[in-house]
């Protein structure tokens, strides 16, 4: 085998490998977020569901943004343009 063919397989090998590992670990890295009416649902469906952590893609309420004197504790509501 010519050291061009050697070459040329070499590089496919690894240019196959590289697309595999990221093909198959498109599951594994996917971030799901919930919208609120998504978590009021699940929220309303299991109340032990308050306690997890989730994220949440929406946008925080205009003058809702209530801070602790501390400053440890932030407060504010959030919507997806339907649910609040």
């Amino acid at each position: 085998m010519k050291a061009r063919n050697k070459f040329l397989f070499g590089g496919v090998l690894v240019l196959g490998t590289a697309g595999y590992l990221m093909a198959s670990s498109i599951d594994e890295t996917a971030t799901y977020y919930l919208t609120p009416g998504e978590l009021a649902s699940k929220v309303s469906n299991n109340p032990r569901f308050v306690n997890t952590g989730v994220k949440v893609g929406a946008r925080v309420v205009s003058g809702t943004i209530v801070r602790e004197p501390s400053g440890r504790s932030l407060t504010f509501k959030m919507t997806d343009g339907t649910k609040t």
